[in-house]
């Protein structure tokens, strides 16, 4: 007995210590905000920095159209006689004053693309283009099932941490009044102990579920790349499950809906078209351009002031692109096996995810009994029951603790019901449940 009032005592002064600890944190605080999920969504999704660098990407592959579209530039070559053998002149104009012929040549020549190689070169960067478009929206699709599930998951936390504090405030009260029977030697001393030790144990899994609530909110804030001081808190519109939503969703219906609306699905199928469209631009590489061009020439070996027409063109005899030819077909292949993983992995999330939702449908059916039973007045009926002597002091402690877990498990499985309706919505790739 003497071991077990010891810890106590130790334990009491840790306690002690950590609410003087948070009491001078919450001094600096600039106090509390609350979000609703539809405003915590909204913010996400114009201050994310992660959203914001892919944005830029779109922005960096538009511009590669453009670049993709542009013709060669022209060739303008001038040739200048520097140095006359015969008269010994450097940059010869003139002779005693006189006037004097020079060797003068231009030259102007324009690459002539053949085989349709710009407007094949435009549809490959088109299609970068828009797999950075899917690329952000895939992002802000799994972002946003991160941001819904940490935010479900701070608010239900909140309730917890509502739970144990008036059940805390409960106890310590019983306490205080045991303490003052206690002085008067009418109480044995094992039973305050007994009250004291299921009042450190609430106040242990407090500051447990406080220090995941930090980590919670501090992924949150992240996300949301909020820099204030404000104790982040979020408010559900709607805070009870609908649970009949689960009736009117067809399963194949969800299934073809992952066609159209996963990005990550789409990129793949953009993929490959793009690994297509680039077989396409490179067998036309295969195929030689032409250079033409305008000559003069001052002093030409035929006649003075020649003009010519020139035209170049390289022959395919060895390197014919053969190897990027070959790579391209090979990528086909690659991103068409790509598309159906990427598919198959779609239709298995949703697949997951519907039964998830049906059997956390089905626990907080069974729940509602439980609620409509009253648990935090049941709590504090046990408790005047106790403080009535109704109760001794095992029926009450074992009686609270499962009124407690009871009420905590509740708000276990209406936060599984949430996160299963979310990530239903992110498996679909749109939001079927309303959530808000």
């Amino acid at each position: 007995m003497g071991m077990l009032t010891s810890l106590l005592h130790r334990s009491r002064g840790r306690f002690i210590v950590l609410v003087l600890l948070a009491t001078a944190t919450s001094a600096f605080a600039q106090g509390s905000r609350t979000l609703t999920l539809t405003e915590a969504e909204q913010q996400f999704l114009t201050r994310n920095l992660s959203m914001i660098a892919a944005r830029y990407d779109v922005a960096i592959a538009r511009a590669a159209v453009v670049t993709a579209g542009l013709m060669p530039n022209p060739e303008l070559a001038i040739e200048y006689n520097v140095f006359n053998p015969t008269t010994g002149q450097w940059f010869p104009l003139a002779l005693n004053g006189t006037p004097i012929a020079s060797q003068q040549s231009v030259s102007l020549q324009q690459l002539i693309e053949l085989a349709g190689k710009r407007g094949k070169r435009v549809d490959v960067a088109s299609l970068d283009e828009r797999t950075a478009e899917e690329n952000v929206l895939d992002l802000a699709r799994t972002l946003m099932s991160t941001l819904r599930a940490t935010a479900l998951d701070l608010y239900h936390v909140d309730a917890k941490l509502a739970t144990y504090s008036d059940g805390i405030r409960d106890l310590d009260r019983t306490v205080t009044a045991l303490n003052s029977i206690q002085d008067k030697g009418v109480l044995p001393s094992q039973e305050i102990v007994r009250i004291r030790s299921l009042l450190f144990a609430f106040q242990q899994e407090r500051a447990a579920l406080s220090m995941q609530r930090t980590e919670m909110e501090y992924g949150l804030r992240l996300l949301l790349r909020d820099s204030t001081n404000d104790t982040l808190h979020i408010r559900l519109e709607q805070p009870d499950p609908d649970t009949t939503v689960i009736t009117g969703l067809d399963a194949s219906q969800l299934l073809q809906r992952t066609d159209t609306n996963r990005p990550d699905v789409r990129i793949a199928r953009t993929l490959v078209e793009r690994e297509a469209a680039n077989l396409s631009y490179q067998r036309s590489l295969a195929i030689p351009d032409v250079r033409v061009g305008l000559l003069y020439d001052k002093w030409a070996s035929a006649w003075q002031d020649y003009v010519g027409l020139t035209m170049s063109v390289t022959l395919p005899i060895f390197d014919r692109n053969q190897g990027n030819i070959e790579a391209a077909q090979a990528g086909i292949d690659r991103n068409r096996s790509t598309l159906e993983l990427a598919t198959s992995a779609a239709k298995r999330d949703v697949t997951m995810a519907l039964n998830k939702l049906r059997t956390a449908s089905e626990m907080y059916t069974a729940t509602i009994p439980l609620a409509r039973a009253g648990l935090p007045k049941a709590m504090t009926a046990v408790l005047d029951a106790y403080n009535r002597q109704a109760l001794d002091i095992t029926q009450f402690t074992d009686m609270y603790s499962s009124y407690k877990n009871s009420m905590i498990q509740m708000i276990d499985v209406r936060n599984a019901w949430f996160q299963s309706a979310s990530e239903l919505n992110a498996a679909v790739g749109s939001d079927v449940i309303n959530i808000k």
